[in-house]
């Protein structure tokens, strides 16, 4: 675990605190790697349970333990990670998250035939605890895309990406001062700046949705806070429009949550404010409707709905359904639909080279050995 001098391709970065039932299955993934010329960085963010001494039982030269005399989040742990990379480009991972044998080939491989391309993600699947696939995500390419979605999505899902060191060393690394979404802040301002993303069409990395798990537990607190922030700041730099913290917390809970955060009269607003914005960047309004319609559709299929007596949720709903769905339903649903097919054939851990991950304490293995 000596950090050697000798420059290396890849700079994996991982940050963790309290990791001890997540750790194994992670590393694992990353040393069965067919590409071998990397350095993987582990940030122990001031552990208090056996997540050090899970580390140092492997003896693997390539891994490189850096010890926080004390937790300061993994924010700011990251960027002590992307501080003593040595690596011509960065990759990411958590505890808990697993990568396909051939990740690291693939995106090196890409980045290397691709000098126009500064982050590079590509698709995921979805587990749980069990190891069992629950889902997957395959994100859009095209600029214009990225451009309507930037304003409540990621353009790359964080622990699938590799992107050149250099690129986010310019940008300052992450934004310490966002503690959940540092990769939704950086991504913005990447975009900003004119970097370019990309994301390549292959199940390569997979990450682990629990209860407590931001992806199924993020919907009110901090991260709305932060998310609003962004907005904020991005519409600023996109448009020149001066958004209220409020006005970009509707557009945030609209499409992350549906509309059944919003009354009536906000919710007409936030429509009406959310197609000024892409107007100015030049949408095409076909996909200002696909996305609305989308958001809709999402309270229309979510659980909030069924159990709703409010009139006014099912009204609002139903209306910005007829109301957008004319003119979007030829290619942007015919490639979901496309690309929800793809993922189905390869939705399975032999397909993709690896074994399920299995999550257990270290007590447990000793019982159950």
């Amino acid at each position: 675990m000596n950090h050697t001098t000798k420059n290396k391709r890849i700079s994996i970065v991982m940050a963790v605190y309290n990791g001890e039932r997540f750790l194994k299955p992670t590393i694992a993934s990353i040393l069965s790697q067919s590409f071998e010329d990397f350095e993987f960085i582990i940030v122990n963010d001031g552990s208090e349970d056996e997540t050090q001494n899970i580390i140092e039982e492997y003896h693997d030269d390539r891994i490189i333990l850096i010890n926080n005399t004390q937790n300061m989040g993994q924010t700011a742990s990251l960027n002590i990670g992307l501080q003593n990379a040595r690596g011509t480009y960065i990759a990411r991972t958590d505890a808990g998250d697993i990568s396909t044998p051939e990740r690291l080939r693939k995106q090196f491989q890409y980045l290397e035939n691709h000098s126009d391309v500064d982050i590079l993600g590509t698709a995921v699947f979805q587990y749980d605890m069990a190891g069992n696939l629950c889902g997957k995500i395959f994100l859009p390419n095209r600029p214009s895309t990225i451009l309507q979605r930037i304003f409540f999505a990621c353009p790359v899902v964080h622990v699938s990406v590799m992107m050149r060191r250099d690129r986010i060393l310019e940008l300052g690394g992450y934004d310490e001062s966002y503690g959940i979404l540092a990769d939704f802040g950086l991504w913005a301002r990447a975009l900003q700046h004119g970097f370019r993303f990309w994301n390549l069409d292959e199940i390569l990395a997979g990450y682990l949705v629990t209860p407590d798990s931001f992806g199924s537990s993020h919907g009110r607190g901090r991260s709305i806070q932060e998310a609003s922030r962004i907005i904020c700041d991005l519409a600023l730099a996109l448009t020149g429009d001066h958004l209220s913290f409020d006005q970009a917390e509707d557009i945030y809970r609209f499409f992350v949550f549906g509309s059944q955060d919003l009354d009536s009269e906000r919710l007409r607003k936030n429509e009406a404010l959310f197609e000024g914005l892409l107007l100015k960047l030049q949408t095409a309004r076909r996909d200002i409707d696909y996305l609305l319609l989308r958001s809709y559709t999402k309270t229309l299929t979510g659980r909030e709905f069924f159990l709703s007596s409010q009139k006014s949720l099912r009204k609002d709903a139903l209306r910005g359904v007829l109301n957008r769905c004319g003119g979007v339903f030829s290619r942007h649903l015919f490639e979901d639909l496309h690309r929800g097919i793809k993922s189905l054939r390869r939705r399975n851990y032999s397909v993709m080279g690896m074994n399920a991950p299995v999550f257990v304490y270290p007590a447990e293995e000793s019982v159950n050995a």
